[in-house]
């Protein structure tokens, strides 16, 4: 069950028991709290201060909460308010998971479908995939189970059929989408602690200033969709262009995250491939 409590102005609800992180020798957070007015969940130790790098609290900042804020960083100023509220302050911080995702009203995901499954044009650095149907109708598909995980799939038939979430709907068509929408296209890119830490630093200032160079590696090398067959055979899949569809898709993600900046590319390869 949960408790509801005020501080500083903000509003909170709090579970009767604390959480467990990080699986068997994970750390116990004390208590688990959810800001009412952002939905944010706060995971805290109780403990003043961090033992090594293991934080004494952690945050969950959900989509919602970062489209309302407009992106990342609003969305972790008003945490650090939050924080603020609750008698805290900020020392360090480091990042755990980053989605890294873009919405696309123009593409068909039966499209997208055809072209990776049947056309098999997709060129990816990810070992394995996985394919989505629910009634005859192509929902998703999935790339990676390393620190890179890459989804691609109908956000559209999700709140609306799959997962019916009204608010999330109007949402999703008042920020991302410019209207109500039968299909959109999400492509997201799941990036875990290890790649976030090796290659980023590990905190939101840095990943900040890189993603614009992430984006490129992720939607330019790490995977793509080709517009004539690749040559797998003979191991030469870069003479293949790009197809005018995901041509579409990394025009949208520099938009979002910026231009390069070529400062992580050396270490990437060797990191981003599937075990």
């Amino acid at each position: 069950g949960f408790a509801s409590f005020k501080r500083g102005g903000e509003e909170f609800a709090v579970r009767r028991a604390g959480v467990k992180t990080g699986g068997g020798r994970g750390r116990y957070f004390r208590y688990s709290l959810r800001h009412l007015g952002t939905g944010t969940i706060f995971k805290l130790t109780g403990d003043a201060q961090s033992l090594d790098q293991t934080p004494n609290v952690i945050t969950e900042l959900g989509s919602t909460f970062l489209m309302q804020c407009g992106g990342i960083g609003s969305a972790w100023a008003e945490v650090r308010n939050i924080l603020e509220a609750l008698g805290g302050y900020v020392l360090w911080d480091k990042l755990s998971r980053v989605d890294m995702c873009a919405d696309f009203a123009c593409l068909d995901m039966g499209l997208l479908y055809d072209l990776i499954v049947n056309q098999k044009l997709a060129i990816s650095r990810a070992q394995s995939r996985t394919c989505y149907q629910q009634c005859s109708h192509e929902t998703g598909l999935t790339f990676g189970t390393g620190v890179i995980v890459l989804r691609i799939y109908d956000k559209a038939y999700e709140v609306r059929v799959k997962k019916p979430d009204a608010a999330k709907q109007r949402l999703l068509e008042q920020f991302r989408w410019g209207g109500p929408q039968e299909s959109a296209v999400r492509v997201e890119f799941q990036l875990r602690r290890e790649l976030l830490k090796d290659v980023l630093a590990g905190n939101i200032a840095q990943y900040s200033r890189m993603r614009g160079e992430l984006a490129a590696y992720l939607t330019s090398e790490w995977f793509r969709i080709a517009d004539t067959p690749p040559d797998r055979e003979n191991n030469n899949t870069q003479r293949a262009g790009i197809h005018a569809a995901w041509e579409t898709v990394q025009a949208g993600f520099a938009a979002w995250a910026g231009q390069p900046v070529n400062a992580i590319r050396r270490g990437l390869p060797k990191l981003t491939k599937d075990p």
